[in-house]
């Protein structure tokens, strides 16, 4: 049984063990997640912004700043090196001219999908070591977290 299920399941209980033990898992994994893109080509911060484009081409810096938590001019350079390798091409808006809808290149998109199956090996040579309850177990954790991640306190 974990240290977790002995305790008590008040939330004073809970919110401290998480505290304790959730920054280190999730930066364990985002670790991991970044490893996995090293053989592709990817240097940290390129793939949210890819995956993002491949969702949502077009999107405006601005939107792009917002989706990644950072402030437009640090996604402004982040694009222009991007830009500079290939991976994103920027263009005005014909309505607006103050305002730079940006997309994938044909390598972007190549290197967003190598990233995507990187991480999905990533994960499954994971999963391969879990038992089918761990598996279920986590997918269920999956939604809670999904769900502490929208509340507002």
């Amino acid at each position: 049984m974990s240290a977790l299920a002995d305790r008590d399941h008040g939330v004073e209980a809970v919110g401290a063990e998480l505290g304790e033990r959730l920054p280190g898992i999730v930066s364990r994994l985002s670790k991991g997640l970044r490893q996995a893109h090293i053989p592709i080509g990817l240097r940290p911060g390129e793939f949210p912004v890819l995956s993002f484009l491949l969702r949502r081409p077009g999107a405006t810096v601005s939107e792009l700043a917002q989706a990644e938590g950072v402030r437009t001019p640090s996604m402004t350079a982040l694009l222009a090196q991007m830009e500079a390798e290939g991976l994103v091409s920027k263009a005005g808006d014909r309505s607006d001219r103050r305002c730079v809808r940006v997309g994938l290149t044909a390598r972007g998109e190549e290197l967003a999908e190598a990233a995507i199956a990187a991480r999905r090996a990533w994960f499954a040579a994971r999963l391969s070591g879990l038992t089918r309850a761990q598996i279920v177990a986590l997918e269920r954790a999956m939604e809670v977290l999904e769900r502490l991640t929208e509340v507002e306190p």
